[in-house]
């Protein structure tokens, strides 16, 4: 059977390409092949996945006040999110994947999904910090500005209201939006999609 190096030098031991191996592979390049698909049908090439590069290598903190409930909902979404990917992410990108869905909400959906009876439930005195790109406050800021045009949610949402939101929207996602918005938020969040599955 064929192995992989001899990542035990010392003892002499070698590790099998077992097809366990195997068919782990061929899940990361299927993934991979599905985030150049969704990039090409933007009108970018499938070749310029490789080419991706972190936009801003800052990083800045944002605040989440969230009740035991809410701590549960964004550990199932991160959960959710590293699964779909097929890989360890940080915590900021599913925060920043969040925003960027609620962002796609059509203008007539948006006020409902900060007026969901479940937001009351998920905030709370529990503060937690999470790291991402400074560009999600961007994101956050055209969030905010549709909602107070929409003329229907006052007073103006609180930051940490938009980002639950947010949190209680992806869930209602399918796999393959969540992937999309991936693939097309990743150079932000300094995840290029052409590495997923590496370390």
């Amino acid at each position: 059977m064929p192995v992989i190096g001899n990542p035990f030098p010392k003892t002499g031991n070698t590790l099998p390409v077992s097809s366990f191996v195997l068919l782990q592979d061929f899940a990361w390049r299927h993934r991979i092949a599905l985030c150049r698909r969704a990039l090409s049908s933007k009108g970018r090439g499938a070749s310029s996945v490789g080419e991706w590069k972190l936009a801003n290598p800052r990083s800045r903190a944002y605040k989440l006040q969230l009740s035991q409930s809410g701590i549960h909902l964004f550990l199932r979404c991160h959960g959710r999110l590293c699964g779909t990917v097929g890989d360890f992410l940080p915590y900021g990108s599913t925060l920043f994947v969040a925003a960027s869905l609620l962002r796609l909400c059509p203008e007539q959906d948006l006020p409902g999904e900060l007026l969901a009876p479940d937001i009351e439930a998920y905030g709370g005195r529990l503060v937690r910090y999470v790291g991402t790109s400074p560009t999600l406050s961007g994101l956050v800021q055209e969030i905010a500005r549709r909602l107070e045009e929409s003329g229907l949610v006052h007073p103006a949402p609180q930051t940490w209201k938009i980002f639950l939101a947010a949190l209680n929207h992806m869930e209602t996602a399918s796999d393959q939006e969540l992937l999309r918005t991936f693939c097309a938020v990743a150079g932000e969040i300094g995840r290029p999609p052409g590495r997923m599955g590496n370390p």
